[in-house]
């Protein structure tokens, strides 16, 4: 779980927060655990 603390998140000057892009390791734990990916408001998720 503690490679999922790696994922990046960016604050834009407009005060929203994106992530971004999940590793293989990150997308495996997701996958393993079934986590839902989160949705940045007016991102593409």
């Amino acid at each position: 779980m503690l490679e999922l603390e790696r994922w990046r998140k960016v604050a834009l000057a407009d005060g929203r927060v994106m992530t971004a892009e999940m590793t293989g390791r990150q997308r495996g734990i997701q996958d393993a655990f079934n986590l839902m990916c989160p949705i940045s408001p007016g991102g593409a998720g």
